[in-house]
């Protein structure tokens, strides 16, 4: 599978044809999608990463205090995309544990640093969902 193409389904394009059909109903074809050259297009991924709410799939707790009602609450924080001078890695932050490293890349081009962290990524999440299905 092209890797561009890999971002783009979980980008949550609909397949459709050999191509893709976004939100607003435009067809876009695989070949125009350059997530590897283009930052527009990569750091709309790298935002749907960070506010991806993925807490069904870490546990969670009871919380109660005399006088205050019950809370619930859970381990899963958010993902940290971190973008460093020619680095990108990409974290768990979690509430009670230690952050998990899902992926770093370092000494090459910012952008491609970024892409194939976004590619690890999409290939640790998905083991993720597999995990708890």
């Amino acid at each position: 599978m092209n890797n561009n193409y890999k971002i783009a389904r979980f980008f949550y394009f609909e397949y459709e044809l050999n191509s893709f059909v976004d939100d607003h109903g435009n067809t876009i074809h695989p070949c125009d999608l350059e997530f590897d050259i283009d930052w527009g297009l990569l750091m709309m991924v790298v935002e749907y990463i960070e506010d991806l709410d993925d807490s069904e799939y870490h546990y969670s707790w009871d919380y109660e205090l005399q006088d205050y009602p019950k809370s619930k609450y859970n381990n899963f924080n958010g993902y940290i995309v971190d973008i460093g001078t020619r680095s990108c890695e990409i974290f768990v932050d979690l509430a009670l544990d230690p952050a998990i490293k899902i992926s770093q890349h370092f000494n090459k081009p910012k952008i491609e640093c970024v892409y194939q962290c976004i590619l690890d990524f999409i290939d640790y999440r998905e083991k993720l969902i597999k995990q708890n299905d």
